[in-house]
């Protein structure tokens, strides 16, 4: 079922993608500062839309990486804690009366 219905989506993406470049298959002028040049509309927006995706990951990564790096201190943490727990329960308790 869930394959299924991933399949659906593709197909509609794929479909609403083919849709959207026929109806903006328009050149615009694109001005880069020292390159110009003309491309249909839909490419521009579909690496508008890349160029953001892509950004976003990397600003993501850092974030991801940083908690990646705290992860492995607190389980490093955790263990260390573990065993002086366990050390602590395995020293006889003595009675002073």
């Amino acid at each position: 079922m869930r394959f299924f219905l991933i399949v659906i989506l593709l197909v509609l993406a794929a479909v609403f993608g083919i849709v959207f470049t026929v109806f903006n298959a328009d050149k615009v002028p694109v001005n880069l500062y020292f390159f110009n040049f003309d491309l249909p509309l839909a490419t521009v927006v579909f690496l508008a839309v890349l160029f953001g995706a892509l950004l976003g990951f990397i600003m993501a990564l850092g974030v991801l990486i940083k908690k990646q790096a705290e992860m492995v201190k607190l389980k490093r943490r955790f263990i260390s804690l573990e065993q002086e727990v366990d050390n602590l329960r395995k020293i006889p308790i003595k009675d002073t009366h």
